[in-house]
């Protein structure tokens, strides 16, 4: 994999992937950082050659809060989702670059939806990652995605306690992802 040196990224604390832009060749990057000085969320779909903002100044929710979470959508290009300081998780549909020229289109915060909750550990992992789920999401869907946005791990939560084999899997940062009727959590996994 060729590395490449972004210089307009002053500051990024949560980076994630979603769904390829029609005709790239490269998922999309999402990002909570600062470019040019403007602290927000950015997509990228030139391997961070340059950048948009899809929120504004009235929708920072203060930042990615403890969740420290960025994720793009890998079925629907645009949207991302985003944890926050206190106010749950959001969810930004931006539409296409060329349509809305990078505008916000949509921003749905999402405060009264209730609370689903997964605890995988240890996290960072070095071998066996351990999930355990609520019983909203027993018998969900369960993805764990790459850096790269590929799925590395796809299986059914048949039980509300699950473990995942990452002893043959590199060093990256992976996103799980579960999903259970019209309810889905994500969050982001450390392997070291």
């Amino acid at each position: 994999m060729d590395k490449i040196k972004i210089n307009s990224v002053t500051a990024c604390s949560a980076v994630g992937f979603g769904k390829t832009a029609t005709g790239a060749s490269y998922p999309t990057i999402y990002i909570w950082g600062t470019i040019s000085g403007v602290e927000g969320l950015y997509r990228s779909t030139n391997q961070g050659v340059s950048w948009t903002r899809i929120n504004d100044d009235a929708h920072e929710w203060g930042g990615p809060g403890n969740g420290q979470f960025v994720v793009g959508d890998m079925n629907t290009y645009g949207r991302v989702y985003m944890s926050t300081a206190g106010r749950g998780i959001v969810y930004i549909e931006s539409g296409s670059i060329a349509g809305a020229n990078g505008a916000l289109t949509n921003i749905i915060p999402q405060p009264d939806v209730p609370v689903l909750k997964v605890s995988a550990y240890p996290n960072p992992v070095t071998s066996e990652l351990t999930v355990q789920l609520t019983e909203e999401l027993k018998g969900g869907k369960i993805y764990l995605f790459n850096s790269a946005g590929q799925i590395v791990f796809a299986g059914k939560a048949t039980n509300t306690l699950l473990t995942i084999d990452m002893t043959n899997m590199p060093a990256d940062v992976y996103v799980l992802k579960i999903v259970a009727g019209t309810k889905s959590l994500a969050q982001k996994i450390v392997r070291k």
